[in-house]
């Protein structure tokens, strides 16, 4: 997998973790917007770093 897939992959990972976060914070627990844009933020980088990780080449 080439480098540019990797990111590729690496970000939809993060957009859908973000989306799925965020709404789940915001209309399930009814927490605040600005702790839910940030609580959904960070589960949106570490969903990437985790699909970066998975996808380098073994050695």
């Amino acid at each position: 997998m080439t480098t540019s897939e990797r990111l590729i992959k690496a970000a939809s990972h993060a957009a859908a973790a973000g989306a799925f976060f965020y709404l789940f914070q915001r209309f399930v627990l009814s927490q605040p917007q600005y702790d839910a844009a940030i609580f959904s933020t960070a589960l949106a980088l570490g969903a990437a770093g985790l699909s970066l990780y998975q996808t380098a080449p073994k050695r």
